[in-house]
């Protein structure tokens, strides 16, 4: 397997939301690690995040990840954010969700994604 990159936009969504786009998935040539990486990665995290892929074919990318210990402004500590998401490779759909009881429960958002050519 080649390794990919997909960029993905979340049109409905700030990009300051913590299911804010664009994201990009950098999945490895062994299709089995990958990353993830977005502006509210990059302003919390500092670096791209590891994710746990479920499943990654010719047809579908199926992950999950997490985020610990976001610290927002205000000084208020959000302990967990756990985030999925699919994306259908050939039409390019994407659905994203966000779980955390400490930021609103839960939250989702769709949008498309493209690869990348390397």
């Amino acid at each position: 397997m080649a390794a990919e990159t997909w960029r993905c936009e979340l049109p409905t969504e700030e990009i300051t939301s913590f299911v804010g786009g664009p994201l990009a998935f950098s999945i490895n040539d062994d299709g089995k690690s990958a990353v993830v990486n977005s502006p509210m990665i990059m302003g919390f995290v500092k670096a791209p995040v590891e994710i746990d892929i479920k499943r990654n074919d010719e047809k579908v990318f199926r992950a999950a990840w997490y985020i610990k210990n976001i610290k927002n402004d205000k000084g208020f500590t959000i302990p967990t954010l756990r985030y999925s998401a699919v994306l259908q490779k050939a039409t390019g759909r994407f659905d994203y969700y966000l779980r955390s009881p400490q930021a609103g429960d839960g939250r989702g958002a769709a949008g498309k994604c493209s690869r990348v050519k390397q």
